[in-house]
């Protein structure tokens, strides 16, 4: 099963995606987010496939954290797939060019170029992970774990303190973690959101 994550400010946007992605790979896993905080822990703790990231994402540039995710021993190897209009792709094309991303996705999404981007970076993802894995060590693989739980420990402090309300779903669409300003904000409990869906806790704010 293929784990593919969209990080996207804009809940239409991943719906499109996602509607495109369950259509080429029927059994895939995705896991979405509408903040640019914490993409790098989630990514390596997962094991994902490939990442769809948008331009412009709350508190930081798309452009920002595919560089981030490119420089990372953990996270270079993959796939990474900028997303935006053409006003924006055009706006920030300089900062594209050094994000080191391997494609770029235009919307509204054209299907047949999506597909032919996902089948290439599917393939390219499958030889970095057979070339990894014959490569790191022991040694390597406890270097690995250390980074990576020094990364989520990182994105622990900044999720919570956050002045921005910030949210997580799974790729069923279900809340799986809030932080505490999005419980000031909207007066709910971390209890009560966890498990609910995200049209319902919308509908309700």
């Amino acid at each position: 099963m293929r784990k593919y994550l969209i990080a996207d400010p804009s809940h239409a946007n991943i719906a499109v995606l996602k509607k495109f992605l369950l259509m080429f790979d029927h059994h895939a896993k995705i896991l979405q987010t509408d903040s640019g905080l914490g993409i790098l822990p989630l990514v390596a703790r997962e094991k994902v496939d490939v990442i769809f990231i948008h331009l412009e994402l709350s508190g930081t540039k798309g452009t920002e954290i595919s560089q981030e995710l490119k420089l990372n021993h953990l996270t270079k190897h993959i796939p990474v797939i900028l997303t935006g209009t053409e006003p924006e792709i055009q706006n920030i094309a300089p900062d594209i060019e050094e994000s080191h991303a391997d494609a770029i996705l235009k919307f509204p999404v054209d299907e047949i170029m999506l597909k032919l981007q996902l089948q290439t970076l599917l393939k390219l993802s499958q030889l970095n992970r057979k070339e990894r894995g014959s490569n790191i060590g022991i040694t390597d693989r406890r270097q690995e774990e250390k980074a990576l739980a020094e990364s989520e420990e990182k994105f622990r402090a900044v999720f919570e303190r956050a002045a921005d309300g910030i949210l997580i779903t799974n790729d069923q669409g279900l809340i799986v973690e809030i932080n505490h300003s999005l419980e000031s904000i909207t007066g709910f409990s971390k209890k009560d959101c966890i498990g609910t869906p995200i049209w319902n806790f919308h509908f309700e704010l």
